[in-house]
């Protein structure tokens, strides 16, 4: 998720039919995304995500609908066009790329993070293959192999702008993924404002 952004050409649809999708969240740790979103967190949410890997930064603005009927996120380039949305049901996830989606970024990446961040922990450890599991800890939640930290997600704060911030960091892989949400107000389809603290 934590890279620069080049045009790659014309929108194109990539369906993933209903089942489980494995998904390598580190070099050792796989989770299986469930056949549909399952208990997903009944949420509307405008977000900016800001994503830091190998000394680069990215922002992206994002739209996240979520609730039993399933999940829908809407990426965009920060105050810009379209890049990616998703669309995860029991009938599959649906990933639609846009003219400026990086190629090396993956609709079921994004749902992975948005995954174990949000969803209950018990939906999560039932995902988590071999030892890996995610716990909660005093600040926040922990990915964890055989007792090692691999994935840590801090508890939301309140930001000095009304919002939530939550910090995603990848040990394994050397990111962070920072995360500012608000509810939203107007059109779910309509560009998430990306403002970064």
């Amino acid at each position: 998720m934590a890279c620069a952004l080049m045009a790659v050409g014309c929108q194109t649809n990539r369906t993933m039919e209903a089942g489980i999708l494995p998904v390598a969240i580190a070099s050792a740790v796989t989770l299986n995304l469930p056949a549909d979103p399952g208990s997903a967190p009944t949420m509307e949410a405008a977000q900016t995500l800001v994503a830091r890997h190998d000394g680069r930064t990215q922002a992206l603005s994002a739209i996240l609908k979520s609730g039993p009927a399933g999940v829908h996120i809407l990426l965009a380039v920060a105050n810009g066009p379209r890049v990616m949305e998703i669309d995860w049901t029991d009938e599959g996830i649906r990933e639609t790329r846009h003219a400026f989606t990086p190629d090396g970024l993956s609709g079921l990446n994004i749902l992975s993070d948005i995954f174990i961040t949000f969803w209950p922990l018990d939906d999560v450890n039932d995902a988590l293959t071999g030892p890996a599991r995610i716990i909660e800890t005093p600040g926040g939640r922990e990915v964890r192999l055989n007792g090692e930290v691999v994935i840590s997600i801090s508890a939301a704060s309140a930001t000095a702008h009304g919002r939530t911030r939550r910090t995603l960091h990848n040990h394994d892989r050397a990111y962070t993924l920072e995360i500012y949400s608000e509810p939203v107000r107007g059109d779910l389809d309509a560009n998430a404002e990306a403002r970064e603290e």
